[in-house]
């Protein structure tokens, strides 16, 4: 160093001229970590912690989970494992979820006041009413008429469920008199798109959580060895539910996909829609398990 002045280590790295040879050992700093160390232990937090809202431009592969640019957005259909083992035990977290949204409950009341509009609200598979009922709660406390299905156990498309959805939505439709939203959980959502293909003159828009509507029958998930058991019953109709989404009509009414890229029973990016104009996904951090109590899912 000019002038023959002693080298001054950063936060206790030696300096090339003071560095031990790579035989010696080091002498210890205490407990500072090097600076790279810390730059990757903070580029790692952040990487965990970050929200990115998924856009139409970038296209992901499901069979590798790694993306590709792409003209128009929507991904072409290759076969999907469940998440990894990982995430299926992360699905614990719904537990304080839920404990987050009773902490947060009186604040969420007060995010605004809805226009009365009814709303239905469709369960995820094997769940029902009650599973749903903070959703609902947060929903008419905000100012909207909101409906449970009146079905029991979402135990899968079978001809009672599909006929009974019909058929609630066309009952709120004719009570208030005004186009329905339709929040659907998981599997809920999957009905949800179809009811406003199918009814598009009775939907306001369609909402769905977690809701992986890029499924095929021959992709998996987390609860897929159920679903093996259970399909069996299911209607015929069950063929048109699982074609691949580019190939259904195009909704006709607005829609959001909420989705969490840490889910832990479906792969996240089989839950997300090509964005337009009418079209767009919201992703939160949480579990699949707690969507529909995970405050953040309830702000947006």
């Amino acid at each position: 160093m000019a002038g023959g002045a002693e080298r001054i280590p950063f936060h206790g790295v030696p300096g090339p001229e003071t560095a031990a040879p790579r035989h010696q050992k080091r002498p210890k700093t205490g407990n500072r970590r090097s600076v790279g160390t810390i730059h990757s232990t903070y580029r790692m937090f952040f990487s965990f912690l970050r929200v990115v809202h998924y856009r139409g431009h970038v296209a992901f592969d499901t069979a590798t989970q790694t993306t590709t640019e792409a003209g128009d957005g929507a991904p072409s259909h290759r076969f999907v494992g469940a998440p990894s083992c990982y995430l299926q035990l992360a699905e614990s977290r719904a537990m304080f979820e839920l404990g987050a949204f009773a902490a947060s409950a009186p604040m969420l009341r007060l995010l605004g006041r809805g226009d009365r509009h009814p709303v239905l609200v469709l369960p995820g598979f094997t769940a029902g009413d009650s599973s749903t009922a903070p959703l609902r709660w947060t929903l008419r406390s905000q100012g909207y008429w909101a409906h449970g299905w009146n079905l029991g156990p979402n135990i899968g498309p079978t001809d009672r469920i599909l006929d009974g959805i019909h058929a609630r939505l066309d009952q709120i439709h004719a009570r208030h008199g005004r186009t329905v939203t339709i929040v659907g959980w998981s599997l809920g959502g999957i009905y949800a798109r179809e009811l406003a293909r199918d009814n598009p003159a009775a939907v306001r828009q369609v909402v769905t959580l977690g809701s992986p509507f890029r499924l095929t029958l021959e992709d998996r998930s987390t609860v897929s060895g159920l679903v093996d058991r259970l399909s069996p019953a299911w209607s015929a109709e069950v063929m048109r539910l699982a074609m691949e989404e580019q190939d259904k009509p195009p909704l006709e009414v607005p829609s959001t996909a909420v989705y969490t890229r840490s889910d832990g029973v479906v792969r996240w990016h089989t839950c997300i829609d090509s964005e337009s104009d009418r079209h767009e996904n919201i992703e939160v951090k949480g579990s699949h398990s707690g969507l529909g109590f995970n405050p953040a899912v309830l702000y947006a």
